[in-house]
């Protein structure tokens, strides 16, 4: 097995942890949100110290992910031939700064031991926020690909 192969078994290894972590976290926070709205919900107690374990987790996976595309040999080597695509590609790996900066800020308004957290109103806000922009980042990096994948039967 070549290399390419394995890193894009490890880029979807990565997308699949990314998404089930985006999963998870999205579930805690309506959780929390729920019992904020309801002071009468007697459910066990929900676990607010997770969320920036939780995020800090997201961060950590979110950035080999990004590593992993960045370094896409498939999507680099076509992108070079062709100016729009490689405009497109420099567009997205640019946009993995600002998408972690913006899970920065939901773990700083999660707050910590430390500092306590904004309202969660805002993290929740903020967290959808995220999640709707690397959505939409997730779905221009699999555009792109398939365009690597046409290019590449036409060769």
């Amino acid at each position: 097995m070549n290399t390419l192969t394995i890193d894009r078994g490890e880029f979807l290894r990565q997308q699949g942890q990314v998404d089930r972590l985006l999963s998870h976290l999205a579930e805690l926070l309506e959780d929390i949100a729920d019992a904020e709205a309801d002071v009468s919900w007697q459910a066990p107690a929900v676990p607010i110290d997770a969320v920036p374990e939780r995020v800090a987790d997201l961060c950590v996976r979110l950035r080999t992910m990004f590593l992993l595309e960045e370094t896409d040999d498939a999507l680099a080597e076509v992108a070079a031939m062709q100016p729009t695509l490689r405009d497109e590609l420099q567009g997205l790996h640019g946009e993995h700064r600002q998408l972690l900066e913006l899970l920065e800020q939901i773990q700083e308004l999660s707050g910590s031991s430390v500092r306590p957290a904004s309202t969660w109103e805002d993290v929740e806000s903020q967290f959808h926020r995220f999640q709707h922009a690397l959505c939409r980042h997730q779905q221009r990096h699999d555009s792109l690909g398939e365009l690597v994948a046409v290019s590449a039967q036409h060769e």
